[in-house]
């Protein structure tokens, strides 16, 4: 079975985030800055940049993790999401959201 592209855990990843009160999200622009995350937005507050892979098994690039590192540092939240995690990722965006 093919794993599904990471375009199509991107629509899914837009469409939960969009049901969370107090938050904003964009999909970075494809060719834009590399190393930015694929969805970066606001949440109650709180900035944050998810980088999203196909699956459990991809790779994040040495600029992937250190732009998240730079998020961390300045106060932000970075995460790497895939559909084996996208629950649990969910679910620490919704706490700082304040809605669980």
């Amino acid at each position: 079975m093919a794993k599904p592209l990471e375009r199509d855990f991107q629509k899914v990843v837009l469409k939960d985030l969009k049901q969370i009160p107090k938050l904003y999200c964009h999909k970075a622009m494809a060719g834009s800055i590399r190393g930015i995350p694929d969805i970066v937005g606001c949440v109650n507050g709180m900035f944050f940049g998810l980088e999203l892979k196909r699956s459990r098994s991809s790779r994040v690039d040495k600029l992937q993790l250190y732009t998240g590192m730079q998020i961390s540092r300045a106060g932000g939240l970075s995460l790497v999401a895939y559909p084996e995690n996208w629950d649990k990722i969910l679910d620490i965006i919704k706490l700082y959201s304040g809605e669980k």
